[in-house]
């Protein structure tokens, strides 16, 4: 905006006074005289001259200047009709100036003029106003020329000289232009250049453009494109004058051009025409004159009413006209097209257009125009507005014209008499055309110009592909006219896959209207593409071309995303619809877009294999622009044949296979281009899913690729965002990328998950979709779990991990994780619905993908949408309010998931309102179903939290404070740019603590005797009394319904918390309206439909119920928090977080010297106590000890050989406080070795070996390229040698399987139902049994008296109840019948019946069964194998199920082992797919590998040779690689094949594996675990009424934790490391300290069946303090041949005083005493010589060393003495091992000996000498140093004197001793017959006692035999053989000295004593897995291993309280691999 002048300030009332007086002057021009208006004049003169500007410019008219200047300067106009006098001379001259210098003031002082005329001189006489214009016109016309003629200069004499308002003014009034001096201006001076800045387009211009000086006209041509459009034109105007006068010349003739200029001098005319061209050559100017005419609206009518002349008409006329202005015409021709289009038709005849085109063509004027122009296509030029004026008009209209102008150009004007060139223009402008019109076309809603456009331009298919790709057309004239028709192809063929996508979208709407659609929602017409084109496309299609193959990518891509139509999904569909004309329809379209598809894909794998034959072309190819992102939609094809395609082309390109291989190339090679081409197919993909009836074709190619693409982009290490270089040279940002991919990822999977449901129902078969849902959540669960990859490259703080910065956000970027976790918002809403599935292995895919994502919200700090978690959190309430298939550990993992979401003001509120006193009510149920009373409202109070008092302000807590605080609470610093995404172990690991008061971890329990009942006995006696009233109450309804009564039932709720609703729970199975059953499957996502009324039931009365409450009303806040908390402990009892310990761990320097960690310090050590008063003191004993254990074992495991790997660091991330590595293993590797997630590992950099660093586990991973591992340290300023790409050793250190169970039960003990009695036991006093009863149970189960009260007693007992068993006393025959009792009062669980939905079987109570080692525990699975006894003594056979890794799993039962039973199940199973294919994919590859190596040798060849093509070496070479290139793509699809496939197995396989898991536990009766695998979170799904622990008293008290989660188990064994913590009684067993409260509560085992009576004599008398008895004729049963051998009785202690020990080999504290080991050699050899001449002694003997090395050093003499086989008949083990055998002869070897021998080390272990002593039936020797032992150790000092109490001590014994008969060895100290200890009193030991063998001949309805018939053959029984066990130690074994084959187990012997009563008689029961899994020859039976205290611990629940309703989920998952880390006995971490 330009600045206005001004007026002065003093001026300003005065010109506001003059422009008020001018208004009314112009409103009455007659209101003044002449003087007045003289003096008006002058005032108004006077004022304009003040008139200021800041530029120094003047301005009088224009907008610059003030409204009120313009009305004087229009007022002072008149002053042209004044003389040369006054102030019109100043006037004047002052005007020029002004005019000379704007053109604007000019354009408005002409328009001024004309208003002054209409009112300031409205009064005059016209003759008087025209004498004025006159006078004014010639002082403009005098004014100009002077002002030219001025301006002229030496240089420049041209108009251009003069001012531009100048030369505007002349031609601005017409009637100036007109004159003589202003033409001759122009002729002689004719400006060279236009002129600028013109405000319009002026008159007189109009005249110029006509003008007969072509000089002129020129010019004038120029300057009227200069000028613009012309901005307004009226009909008086100068401007419509001056055209209509051209217009009527140009209509004349010459004759009539003669008398019409004669007619226009005669009369006046206004327009001079004389110096205009004549009508032939007037042409010329009127394409000019047109387009200004025509930019004015309706400016050709005005024309033509003012001239008379229909100047289109005109011009139409002259179309056939054949004269030499036929070109000017034909541009006429196009500009009225251009401007007027369809409206040129209008009020025309229907054919007048055809007409005259047809003329035009026709028209030899036209021919000889395009033969002879320079530039043909402009003659051409008519054609697209010709048609686009038709594009309104109907299709048919369209379609001819379209189909002339198609025949012209394709047809007559490509005829051959034509020149080349003219030709290839034609063609050019052909292509051109129809490229707009396509452009155009595809804009359009509706698809008929389109349609025409199809089926017309296919028509002449052969021309155009011909053009575009035949060899003919090569040329260079024809390189252009090529290069549009690619072009015109590349969008015509394009749009065919836009229009196909279209149909199906159509189509998908019309079959969802179902009856409501009609034919008119197909549309008017059908379904073309173009067929023909494409067919020729594919068959002119050049080789070698890089561009013809960009454009064929780039049409196929558009279609790529599309499958062909199922025809029965698609028609069936439409059957609903009325109209049979639509189903017709339909049917057509379906059939034709079938046909499109498989034609535009034919010919298209075929010419990818053509082309990549180069690959030089291949690389071409893919730099030009676009091929790259359309190879991506190709790669995503569900198409195989384009997919494949895609490969090919960067299989040639990078030598790569594969789809993952090719898919990491192209992003790897072209990122920007992969990431567009990737996200562009994406958005089609989330349209096609949306609007697609169904679409799983696609979205399953879909979800393949994105896998592809995560792992090649995610995978660690190599993963491409690993890559320091990856995206930096893109053209795009990779961050940005990054996200949209996320974005768009997590869009599709969303439709997906919204859609699939719909599509399942056009399915028959549910198992298709089951597979294809399967695989989309295992995509979506892929996705989540790299979050943190993407976040961190988003967030571009990837590089500075690699360099070990701090993750701090890069370059002040913020953090991409809100964003992309608002993306999962949709995902997991959707998701969530998906949890009403009944399929097993959907429900578990979901909910751990549910869990994964409530992860991610929870560690971005962000929230889920609220109504996720209100549904998640109804999951988790109660099943009768939310129906669902969940079970109790996916219940418990979506709770622990949502808990931080959770409403915290309400939990607070609510909390509060739960703490304030409130009635009981209990309500008795007289339901037959439930004989249970519950209680209604209220929770099972926690423990009293202990009164706090202000602390005062203490010092910072050490760092082991802090890891103690840390179980129960948990600092959440500041959010971290990596998220930490691995599964939590407990919600206290990373959520805030739930309880706003203390909960169970700060109780402490009430003092002992304090006289005030406990909570837990209030309940109890609560309990009795309403049982016994519920009991008579339902007896009676029960009997009054004639129901028979149910047995008591032994459920148990899952927690205490469960009570308060439980009423409500069961009441709603009957008064709450229930809903229907979903389908199976995928009907299990549509809402569930409510039934009215109530579920029928049978024969059952409605419910009575006595409730003794004073407020019923419902509290549904107060139940949510019930639930929350329920869900709550139940998570932390089974879940605890071990983060705590495992920061300890790692924390630690592995260099630090001693036995003690290096935080010993902060270790607050103190002994065990006996009572402990809070859970705190519990844990803060425990903890400490635990924690030397761990130390103490890294300490054994840097004392033995070690063997490490190196490895090289290719990554390192930071995770929250942990510092996570990502490594690849470098070095060869054993078979069979992996790393487990449990390992602990030290890494020292390999040129910094002194440095160490400790570090956990967490992945390890196999691959084609070898070995990688994931590892989790804690970040220290030491690790600079731990550098990305440095080389380090890796050695394995021990394994945290056993520790992480015993923490976490430590941690967990708190929410245990059994830990007041853990902390402060009670035992409770033995129950009376009757004798009758015992009696029963003796015949029952053929036991003696003391294992049959043992067994009623413990079942009776609440709580723990203690059995001790002695070695040999029926142990594991006692467990026997504990199960079977158990059985027998087990009570089935009603079968719950809802209508409509199928019945599951309950799940029945069970019993776990535990024990410290795998060989205890596989001879009481065995021994339950192979049958028991009920109550009855009826035969029975209870479903055993063995738990553990099969390595660990004793050969004879690992029928019954889970895994074996698993397989058994699946292989029953019909169609089982395979479960490797990895042997055929190394086939493929192999052969991809040969055959590429073959393509490049032919590669080199042909490069190498010379010739022409038709060289027969040539031709020999392209047909070889020509079928090895056929191959190479038949292998590749072949692979991708068999890698899906195998991916599909095996997902297909663990889903299998799952669901007989879980079938299998849920069917099992009994299972058998290690108590360290009890642990396994797969057992989670089950509460235990009872649990039994064998070996209880040789585990330690955190080990007997573990199996105590489930709820009330029975006990436990140690082996302790640390002396220090042995110090502090860690070694003492939880039996050992629950016995100290009460001795007489223990049920002792008191007669045993194993040992001769002169080796039980030693035990009972030192151990069992003389309790322990013999059974019948234990003195015959195990007489020997050889006892009657002086040398060798049953028991004899050889005293070797020649014995030194010394540390073995190898370093470490093991020992060997040479002199023993020769001695024990020489005894062997002596006793097998005499006495098993044909091997009678095979298999019967066992040594026992003390020590390992001890062990190692017998085998070595061994061998060497007697060769290998020897290890085959006998055995040898240390006493660990020994555990659970026996042996007719030990021989044992103390080792311990020297003269300054204190301390005999583990020989005063009591369980150890226990063992050691135990393990013999006949014969006991042992080898000692008397001396040493004596003086060493207490119990070896009375074991000595016993020795030589009996006579049965050998002194100085020598290699001679064996060598020399025993006659001629005189020692003093022994006689002849070595005494037998005085035969007591056994009450136990009756006649009429059955002996374990008689126990098994009668359970197995055998005959009985005699003792005396018995003792008689037991030299037969002694053949059987013994399979000896291997070692079990919670450590890892000291690795041998020698290989594992030379010292090879012994096998399995039949020489063994049947005296036991372990070892059952009775028929193998049918194994539950195939025949095959059982061994034709079972092995013997191992005995479990034994200690002093052999008890067994049976935690019972106490029978005053309620069991616990548990919720009986039925999908309960196992880990995929059921394996464990070798050597270790517990059940793998999974």
């Amino acid at each position: 905006m330009f600045p206005l002048g001004t007026f002065p300030d003093d001026k300003r009332a005065l010109v506001a006074s003059v422009h008020s007086n001018l208004a009314d002057l112009r409103d009455n021009p007659s209101s003044l005289n002449i003087q007045a208006i003289n003096q008006r004049l002058q005032q108004c003169f006077d004022l304009i001259k003040t008139l200021h500007y800041h530029d120094g410019t003047e301005h009088w008219y224009c907008r610059r200047a003030p409204p009120e200047a313009q009305e004087f300067a229009t007022f002072l106009i008149r002053y042209h009709a004044y003389k040369e006098k006054g102030a019109a001379p100043e006037w004047k001259e002052s005007l020029w100036r002004v005019l000379k210098g704007c053109p604007d003031c000019v354009k408005a002082y002409l328009e001024a003029r004309n208003r002054s005329d209409e009112s300031y001189l409205s009064q005059y006489h016209e003759s008087k106003v025209k004498d004025m214009n006159d006078k004014a016109d010639q002082a403009e016309t005098e004014a100009i020329v002077k002002a030219v003629k001025r301006s002229a200069t030496a240089v420049d004499t041209t108009l251009n000289s003069a001012p531009t308002a100048i030369i505007y003014h002349a031609l601005a009034n017409i009637r100036i232009t007109q004159k003589r001096e202003i033409r001759d201006l122009f002729e002689e001076r004719t400006p060279v250049s236009p002129f600028p800045s013109w405000p319009d387009f002026p008159a007189g211009l109009f005249l110029l453009l006509a003008d007969s000086s072509e000089r002129i006209r020129a010019w004038a041509r120029r300057q009227a494109e200069a000028c613009g459009p012309l901005s307004r034109l009226t009909s008086n105007s100068p401007h419509a004058a001056a055209v209509s006068a051209l217009t009527r010349r140009l209509q004349l003739s010459d004759t009539q051009l003669s008398s019409s200029v004669s007619s226009s001098l005669n009369s006046g005319s206004s327009i001079d025409l004389s110096s205009v061209l004549p009508p032939p050559r007037l042409w010329g100017a009127f394409p000019t004159i047109l387009g200004v005419v025509l930019a004015v609206e309706d400016g050709l009518s005005l024309i033509a009413r003012v001239s008379k002349v229909d100047l289109a008409q005109l011009v139409l006329n002259q179309l056939s006209a054949n004269a030499p202005n036929f070109k000017q015409v034909l541009e006429c021709f196009v500009i009225l097209l251009q401007r007027l289009g369809d409206k040129l038709w209008t009020d025309r005849p229907p054919d007048f257009h055809e007409n005259k085109i047809d003329a035009l063509c026709n028209n030899q004027a036209f021919e000889l125009l395009l033969t002879q122009d320079p530039d043909p296509r402009k003659c051409l030029e008519w054609f697209e507005p010709y048609l686009r004026s038709l594009w309104t008009a109907t299709s048919i209209t369209f379609g001819d014209a379209l189909d002339k102008m198609m025949q012209f150009l394709c047809v007559k004007l490509q005829h051959t008499r034509f020149d080349p060139t003219l030709r290839s223009q034609v063609s050019l402008t052909l292509a051109s055309i129809l490229v707009n019109l396509y452009n155009t076309a595809l804009q359009q809603p509706n698809g008929r110009h389109l349609h025409a456009l199809c089926y017309r331009t296919s028509s002449h298919h052969q021309l155009i592909c011909n053009i575009a790709f035949g060899r003919l057309y090569k040329d260079s004239p024809w390189k252009e006219p090529r290069k549009a028709f690619r072009k015109f192809l590349s969008l015509a063929l394009a749009s065919d896959g836009r229009k196909a996508s279209n149909l199906v979208f159509k189509l998908t709407i019309v079959t969802r209207a179902g009856e409501k659609a009609n034919r008119t929602d197909l549309g008017s017409i059908g379904f073309r593409f173009h067929g023909p084109i494409w067919k020729q496309l594919y068959e002119v299609f050049p080789k070698q071309d890089p561009d013809a193959m960009a454009l064929l990518i780039n049409v196929v891509a558009a279609s790529a995303h599309l499958d062909l139509l199922n025809p029965e999904i698609y028609t069936s569909r439409a059957r609903a619809a009325s109209a049979k004309d639509l189903k017709d329809a339909y049917a057509e379209e379906v059939k034709a877009h079938r046909n499109a598809l498989e034609t535009m894909r034919k010919g298209f794998q075929d010419a990818v294999t053509t082309f990549a034959s180069d690959t030089g072309l291949v690389r071409t190819l893919l730099e030009q622009e676009g091929v790259v992102e359309n190879l991506m939609a190709v790669m995503f094809s569900p198409s195989e044949s384009l997919s494949s395609s895609a490969q090919e082309i960067a299989m040639q390109a990078w030598d790569v296979d594969g789809r993952d291989g090719s898919l990491r190339a192209y992003f790897e090679k072209h990122t920007a281009a992969a990431f567009k081409g990737t996200m562009t197919f994406l958005k089609t993909a989330k349209e096609t899913v949306k609007g697609s009836l169904e679409a799983c074709a696609v979205s399953r190619s879909t979800v393949l690729c994105l896998t592809d693409i995560n792992d090649a982009l995610c995978s660690k290490p190599d993963g491409l965002l690993f890559q320091i270089g990856f995206g930096k040279n893109s053209e795009i940002e990779l961050p940005a990328s990054i996200i949209g991919l996320w974005d768009l990822m997590s869009d599709v999977i969303s439709e997906i998950f919204q859609r699939t449901p719909v599509w399942a129902t056009y399915f028959d078969d549910s198992a298709i979709m089951i597979v294809w849902m399967r695989d989309a959540l295992i995509f979506a669960r892929d996705m989540v779990s790299k979050f943190n990859v993407f976040h961190d490259a988003a967030a571009e703080t990837l590089q500075l991990s690699f360099t070990g910065a701090s993750p701090v956000k890069s370059r002040g970027r913020t953090s991409p994780g809100q964003s992309m976790v608002k993306k999962l918002e949709d995902v997991i809403t959707d998701a969530v619905r998906w949890l009403k599935l009944t399929d097993e292995e959907l429900l578990h895919q979901t909910v751990e993908l549910v869990k994964l994502i409530l992860r991610c919200f929870e560690r971005l700090a962000a929230k889920p949408p609220q109504a996720v978690v209100q549904k998640l959190e109804a999951y988790c309430a109660d099943r009768t309010t939310t129906k669902h298939e969940l079970n109790r550990e996916q219940v418990s993992g979506i709770a622990e998931a949502i808990e931080p979401f959770l409403d915290e003001e309400e939990t607070k509120k609510l909390t509060k309102h739960r703490e304030q006193p409130s009635d009981k009510a209990i309500e008795i149920s007289d339901s037959s179903e439930d004989e249970e009373v519950q209680l209604v409202g209220e929770r099972k109070p926690p423990r009293p939290a202990p009164t706090r008092k202000p602390e005062p302000s203490k010092p910072k807590p050490d760092v082991y404070s802090q890891l103690m605080r840390a179980a129960s609470s948990k600092d959440h610093g500041k959010e971290k740019v990596h998220l930490d995404l691995t599964p939590r172990t407990t919600s206290s690991s990373a959520s805030r603590p739930f309880f706003t008061s203390a909960g169970p971890a700060r109780s402490n329990f009430p003092p002992k005797g304090s006289g005030k009942p406990t909570n837990l006995a209030k309940m109890r006696e609560l309990w009795k009394e309403a049982g016994a009233k519920a009991r008579e109450i339902q007896a009676a309804a029960n009997q009054q319904a004639q129901v028979p009564i149910a047995g008591p039932s032994r459920g148990h709720q899952s927690d205490a918390s469960s009570r308060s609703r439980g009423s409500a729970a069961e009441s709603s199975e009957d008064n709450a309206s229930s809903e229907d059953e979903e389908e199976r499957g995928l009907g299990a996502l549509a809402k569930l439909q409510k039934l009215k009324g109530k579920v029928p039931t049978i024969n059952k009365q409605e419910r009575r119920g006595i409730q003794l409450m004073d407020n019923a009303i419902r509290n549904p806040a107060r139940e949510r928090l019930t639930a929350r908390e329920q869900a709550k402990r139940t998570q932390m009892r089974l879940k605890p977080d071990l983060t705590p310990l495992h920061q300890m761990i790692l924390s630690w320097n592995y260099d630090h010297n001693g036995e003690d960690p290096p935080n010993l310090e902060q270790l607050r050590l103190r002994g065990i106590p006996d009572l402990f008063s809070s859970y705190d003191d519990y844990r803060n004993v425990f903890h400490p000890l635990l924690s030397l254990e761990c130390w103490s074992q890294i300490v054994k495991a840097k004392e033995e050989p070690q063997d490490s790997v190196n490895c090289s660091i290719a990554q390192k991330m930071f995770v929250d406080n942990w510092l996570d590595m990502e490594l690849a293993i470098l070095s060869q590797t054993e078979k069979g070795w992996y790393l487990a997630e449990t390992d602990i590992v030290v890494l020292r950099p390999v040129k910094d070996p002194g440095v160490s660093l400790l570090a956990k586990i967490q992945s390890f991973r196999r691959n084609p390229q070898g070995f990688g591992t994931s590892v989790r340290c804690i970040p220290s300023p030491n690790q600079g040698g731990f550098a990305n790409g440095s080389v380090c050793t890796l050695t394995k250190v021990f394994s945290l399987s056993t520790v992480n169970r015993e923490y976490g039960a430590l941690m967990s003990a708190p929410y245990y139902d059994l830990f007041d009695e853990i902390a402060r036991p009670s035992p409770t006093k033995l129950p009376r049994i009757s004798q009758q009863q015992v009696q029963k149970a003796m015949q029952a189960y053929k036991l003696n008296e003391p294992q049959a009260t043992a067994i009623l007693g413990s079942l009776d007992l609440e709580g723990f109840a203690l059995i001790q068993g002695p070695p040999g006393t029926g142990k594991t025959s006692t467990i026997c019948g504990l199960a079977g009792e158990f059985l027998s009062r087990r009570t089935t669980p009603p079968t719950p019946v809802q209508p409509g939905k199928p019945s599951s079987a309950p799940i029945s109570a069970k019993l776990l069964i535990c024990a410290p080692s795998n060989a205890a525990i596989d001879e009481v699975a065995k021994r339950l194998r192979d049958g028991i006894r009920d109550s009855r003594g009826n035969p029975l056979v209870p479903k055993v199920v063995r738990i553990g890794t099969d390595a660990s799993i004793n050969v004879g039962v690992k029928d019954i082992a889970l895994d074996a039973l698993v397989e058994a199940k699946m292989n029953l199973q019909p169609n089982q797919p395979k479960s490797d294919l990895g042997e055929e994919i190394d086939r493929i590859n192999r052969q991809l590998t040969e055959i590429t190596t073959r393509l490049k040798q032919i590669s080199t060849e042909l490069a190498t040779t010379l010739g022409v093509d038709e060289d027969p070496k040539r031709l020999a070479l392209d047909g070889e690689k020509k079928t090895l290139d056929s191959k190479r793509r038949n292998l590749n699809s072949l692979r991708n094949q068999a890698r899906d496939k195998q991916t599909d197995n095996n997902r297909a396989l663990d889903a299998s594996r799952r669901k007989f898991r879980q079938e299998v536990l849920r069917e099992a009766d009994i299972l058998c675990s290690t108590l360290s695998g009890s642990g396994h979170d797969t057992l989670e799904e089950f509460d235990f009424e009872t649990v039994i622990i064998d070996e209880a008293a040789q585990s330690v008290e955190l080990s007997s934790l573990i199996p105590l989660k489930y709820r009330y188990p029975q006990q436990l064994a140690p082996t302790v490391l640390s002396t220090r913590a042995k110090s502090f009684k860690y070694e003492q067993s939880l039996f050992a300290r629950i016995q100290k409260h009460r001795p007489d509560a223990v049920y002792l085992l008191s007669i045993q069946y194993r040992m001769h009576p002169n080796i039980s004599v030693l035990p009972s008398k030192v151990f069992y303090d003389g309790r322990l008895k013999d059974g019948p004729s234990m003195d015959v049963k195990t007489a020997q041949p050889w006892h009657r051998d002086q040398l060798f009785p049953p028991y004899r202690f050889f005293n070797v005083p020649q014995g030194r020990e010394e540390s073995a080999r190898g370093g470490g504290h093991t020992l060997i005493n040479r002199m023993e080991v020769s001695i024990a050699v020489a005894l062997y050899d002596r006793l097998t010589k005499q006495y098993s001449r044909s091997g009678e002694l095979d298999g019967r003997v066992g040594i026992i060393a003390m020590y390992r090395g001890q062990m190692l050093e017998i085998k070595r003499q061994l061998t060497d003495r007697f060769g290998r086989s020897v290890l085959s008949k006998l055995d040898v083990n240390t006493v660990d091992g020994f555990q659970g055998q026996e042996k007719d002869v030990i021989i044992l070897s103390c080792i311990r000996a020297g003269p300054g021998v204190t301390s005999v080390g583990f020989l005063a272990d009591v369980r150890r000498m226990n063992v050691g002593l135990t393990r013999s039936r006949s014969s006991l020797y042992i080898l000692g140093h008397a001396a040493t032992l004596e003086r060493s150790e207490t119990v070896w000092r009375k074991i000595v004197a016993d020795a030589k109490e009996r006579d049965c001590f050998l002194d100085d014994t020598t290699l001679a001793t064996f060598s020399t008969p025993f006659s001629a060895i005189r020692k003093p100290s022994i006689t002849s017959t070595p005494k037998l200890p005085p035969k007591s009193a056994n009450p136990h030991a009756r006649a009429d006692i059955l002996t374990p063998g008689q126990m098994r001949a009668a359970s197995s309805g055998k005959v009985e035999v005699a003792p005396e018939q018995e003792s008689e053959s037991h030299n037969v029984a002694m053949k059987r053989k013994r399979s000896p066990e291997p070692e079990q130690s919670r450590t890892r074994p000291e690795p041998p000295s020698i290989s594992r084959q030379e010292f090879a187990q012994p096998g399995p012997s039949t020489n063994r004593m049947d005296i036991d009563s372990d070892a059952p008689t009775v028929p193998a029961a049918p194994p539950l897995g195939p025949p095959s899994a059982k061994p034709k020859l079972l092995p013997p039976r191992p005995r479990p291993k034994q200690d002093p205290a052999n008890a067994l611990f049976i935690p019972r629940a106490p029978k005053g309280k309620m069991p616990r309703q548990v919720d009986r989920m039925r999908n309960e998952e196992l880990p995929p691999n059921f394996s464990g880390h070798p050597g270790d006995e517990s059940w793998p971490t999974i």
